[in-house]
């Protein structure tokens, strides 16, 4: 039970991630967290055309993630 729940855990750390890694999603987290406790999180994706649609929700418990933090300070809008 605990490696599963330890497995989930690290999928969700890592949508997190990949979720943070374009510059305009990044600036609309800053922009949330300026105005409160919200963040994104994915939720499905969807093969569109030849690549991946994903889509994302508004999740308060993201921003608790310290890497999401690292990653937000470590980084611009325009990277």
């Amino acid at each position: 039970m605990a490696g599963e729940k330890r497995k989930k855990s690290e999928k969700h750390a890592e949508a997190v991630l990949d979720a943070l890694s374009h510059y305009v999603r990044r600036r609309i987290m800053r922009i949330a967290l300026a105005k409160g406790h919200v963040s994104i999180s994915p939720t499905s994706e969807r093969p569109t055309r030849g690549s991946i649609q994903h889509f994302y929700r508004a999740n308060k418990a993201v921003t608790r993630m310290p890497m999401v933090t690292a990653v937000l300070e470590a980084t611009s809008d325009s990277d």
